[in-house]
């Protein structure tokens, strides 16, 4: 369906203009091209996903007030928040019930959204939470069925990444039999179907060309699962990762230590945060940050001599090892 094609209930297509009475409030492009529509009566749009029945009754407690519908400048169907969930048929190969689904230009399925109710004192994030359909998936390391706030695909069809509902339990193996994780925000894959990133939700050791490190990011933005800390190539082996730890280097000019950063909370004075390292390794060296607008990136080569020291983080200070 295109922007100019958004057809009332039991009325024949038309121009937006041909059922002015359905919408409330519309919003365009510096171009003129319709950006999103807002409705007010029932209306039954035409889209990749076979007729769908936008939001337009706003009077319930959990109920965003967003556009029903937005498009791109093209004219083509971007997203559309459902007033009732609706089965998206999906490139997993079956129907999802979803309240929010976003597209590509070209049609197809980008993100699948089982849930899409505004959490405020009126609606509580557990009240929320009971009306999830947990989904059942088939990964490559077997069936799953998951409490997910989220499912993206890739253009081409294949399951893209997963994002957890907050709190939801989850495993996810480590490539080369590094073991399970417990992800936090959830996982991410290649479109062969092997694990991509993954944000644990506790420290995790895991190999990588400069020895055993403790990949952990306690300050993740934990939002979208589309790409986290702990990241892996192809093959299976750490690309990239977040860690709180102390490198001690050893360099033609001394000794240098690499550390977190460490600073005060920015919602509590009596509190501090602890930005991790962001280490990658992109071939024959790797790389290291120092957290937001810190130090970096620094680049050493893989045999540069490397010491491990442990990082103390404390809520209310910073310990710095002797």
């Amino acid at each position: 369906m295109t922007a100019e094609a958004p057809r009332a209930a039991g009325a024949a297509p038309g121009p937006l203009a041909a059922v002015p009475e359905a919408v409330a409030r519309t919003d365009r492009y510096p171009s003129g091209a319709l950006r999103s529509v807002v409705f007010c009566r029932e209306t039954v749009l035409d889209t990749p996903s076979g007729p769908l029945t936008p939001v337009w009754n706003y009077e319930d407690a959990r109920r965003k007030y967003a556009p029903g519908a937005a498009f791109y400048e093209s004219g083509a169907l971007k997203s559309v928040r459902l007033q009732e969930p609706a089965p998206i048929p999906c490139p997993l190969g079956k129907s999802v019930p979803a309240e929010r689904v976003s597209y590509y230009e070209s049609g197809a399925v980008r993100r699948l959204f089982p849930l899409d109710g505004r959490i405020s004192g009126f609606w509580s994030e557990r009240d929320e939470r009971a009306l999830l359909r947990e989904t059942a998936l088939c990964l490559s390391w077997g069936h799953a069925t998951l409490a997910a706030s989220c499912l993206a695909f890739y253009e081409s069809g294949e399951l893209r990444s997963v994002t957890l509902w907050p709190g939801a339990e989850a495993s996810v193996p480590l490539p080369g039999g590094g073991g399970w994780i417990r992800p936090s925000t959830g996982f991410s894959l290649y479109r062969d179907g092997r694990l991509a990133s993954v944000e644990p939700a506790r420290p995790v050791t895991v190999a990588t060309p400069i020895g055993p490190l403790p990949a952990h990011d306690p300050e993740a933005v934990r939002v979208c699962a589309d790409s986290n800390s702990l990241q892996f190539d192809g093959q299976g082996a750490v690309r990239a990762l977040k860690s709180l730890i102390i490198l001690k280097m050893t360099t033609p000019g001394g000794v240098r230590l690499v550390s977190p950063v460490s600073r005060p909370h920015p919602l509590d004075d009596a509190r501090r945060i602890h930005l991790p390292l962001s280490l990658a390794f992109p071939g024959g060296f790797f790389t290291v940050s120092r957290g937001i607008r810190g130090e970096g990136p620094s680049a050493f080569p893989l045999d540069a001599p490397v010491e491990l020291v442990p990082y103390v983080a404390h809520r209310l200070v910073r310990v710095i090892p002797s």
